[in-house]
């Protein structure tokens, strides 16, 4: 169904669901979509598209719609967006960092919760895969080679399934586990999917081509204020309110750069507050901006981890590789030195993981990969797997020429890895070499302190204990919340 919703008015509630009528201050029933329509403009929307079903089809209509809304969707889709792959609802939505921040800190924990109360989140991930299995052949078996469920029109039933269908297809990711497992194991729910999008949304891919070219975290004209990252990507925007988050390479990089640093003076004084991840930006703020001294907070990053059980970081290697990542990172810096030590030891293995940003170096990279042994090169992957993939290695190592807060590192203390990173400012804010982590300056000093950790577990066990009581200490969520929460609140009374 395709309603206008904004011809509802204002007394149309919605619980996520269904929708409802508030009549005065008293609650006055619950409504299907279809129900809803009707009893609101009965001469306009007098839906009767289940009119010509028998009693016996309309309960097993009822039963079909309560398995898809109460069960299956919290299996298939519910599971599978928010538990094991949240980062790509953030990518697809095209979220802000703050955004997809606060995310993480609030609506996934908030799933995890509701999971567990409705039921699903008390299985493991093998059980909710085989319970979304189980509902989704009940639904193919039911329909069979028909056009749709009840026969050749359309009723509420197919309003619903083919809503969950659209969420399974094209709302997650193209190789998660729901989508594939529709797409191979039930090709007659793929036809009737495209049945019912050719006879309802026949428009479907233009109105897909508006959405992907929507980037939702610029539509401001309902915000009170808003919080920007990176002054020199952002400082074009600024009628509204606004507090600026230091990225590492704004501090890093973009200060040095003639053509960047009065577009960034500008955005940071305009801003009501400043607010930088570690003491070494603080400072570096400070000096480059004292005025503003009064705006500026500390607030290092919070970490969340949610490492995705099922996940065999092994068996994807042997059919992933190749991606690219960019300059500051330098990957490059290894790679020699971890080659050659393959060579005598052929168990180590240098795995880069990370997205294409700048597809020149990419090349370049790709390039040396294919000439340096024991080193891979991965796509980007979920969060979730990328935190199972770093349990299974025996060390996290960061090679960048310079860094901000390094959020990968933080989730690797969190996660118990030992870290073994490049000594650099925003490195050195957060490993205490031999205490929390180990740093290094040289490729040379970067083998020999694998070396010394692999060899000793007491080692091993002490950087990962006090990496874990480090973050507990100085990385926490509610802290970074309050610290937030009190920015976004004070905005607005600045003067």
């Amino acid at each position: 169904l395709r309603p206008g919703l904004e011809e509802l008015g204002p007394e149309t509630k919605t619980d996520g669901q269904d929708s409802f009528v508030m009549s005065a201050d008293k609650y006055v029933q619950k409504f299907s979509v279809v129900d809803l329509y009707s009893a609101l403009n009965p001469q306009k929307y007098n839906v009767q598209i289940d009119s010509h079903l028998t009693e016996e089809q309309r309960a097993s209509a009822r039963v079909i719609q309560k398995t898809v809304e109460e069960n299956t969707t919290w299996a298939a889709i519910i599971y599978n967006r928010w538990i094991q792959d949240p980062g790509y609802f953030m990518e697809i939505m095209k979220l802000s960092w703050f955004v997809s921040k606060i995310l993480k800190m609030l609506v996934v924990p908030a799933v995890k919760k509701s999971l567990y109360s409705q039921g699903m989140g008390r299985h493991s991930a093998e059980e909710v895969q085989h319970i979304a299995r189980g509902d989704i052949k009940a639904l193919s078996d039911l329909l069979k080679d028909k056009q749709f469920f009840f026969g050749d029109q359309p009723t509420t039933i197919d309003a619903c399934v083919f809503a969950f269908l659209a969420n399974v297809l094209h709302g997650l990711r193209q190789d998660s586990w729901p989508t594939v497992m529709v797409n191979k194991e039930f090709p007659n729910l793929v036809a009737y999917f495209e049945r019912m999008k050719e006879r309802v949304w026949p428009d479907w891919d233009e109105i897909n081509k508006i959405v992907e070219n929507t980037h939702l975290p610029l539509a401001r004209n309902n915000a009170d204020n808003f919080i920007l990252l990176s002054k020199f990507r952002n400082s074009s925007c600024c009628l509204l309110p606004y507090a600026l988050v230091f990225a590492g390479t704004d501090l890093n990089t973009h200060i040095h750069d003639a053509s960047k640093m009065p577009v960034i003076t500008e955005a940071v004084r305009g801003a009501r507050h400043l607010i930088a991840f570690s003491q070494d930006h603080f400072k570096k703020a400070v000096k480059l901006w004292p005025r503003q001294v009064g705006r500026l907070i500390k607030q290092p990053q919070s970490v969340i981890t949610n490492p995705e059980c099922t996940f065999c970081f092994k068996a994807y290697l042997k059919k992933n590789l190749v991606a690219g990542v960019r300059p500051i990172k330098d990957p490059l810096f290894l790679m020699d030195a971890v080659a050659e030590w393959h060579q005598s030891d052929p168990s180590i293995y240098l795995i880069i993981i990370g997205p294409t940003i700048d597809l020149e170096y990419s090349v370049k990279v790709k390039e040396k990969a294919s000439r340096s042994v024991g080193v891979y090169y991965l796509e980007a992957i979920p969060q979730a797997k990328l935190h199972t993939a770093l349990k299974q290695c025996k060390a996290l190592v960061n090679s960048s020429v310079n860094e901000g807060m390094c959020g990968v590192i933080l989730e690797a203390m969190d996660l118990g890895v030992p870290v073994i990173a490049r000594r650099n400012p925003g490195n050195s804010e957060i490993i205490e070499h031999l205490k929390t982590g180990l740093l290094f300056d040289t490729p040379e000093e970067f083998v020999n302190l694998a070396k010394h950790l692999l060899s000793s577990n007491k080692l091993k066990n002490d950087l990962v204990r006090q990496a874990e009581s480090y973050i507990r200490a100085e990385h926490s969520l509610s802290k970074e919340m309050k610290t937030y929460y009190n920015v976004v609140q004070t905005m607005g009374n600045w003067s």
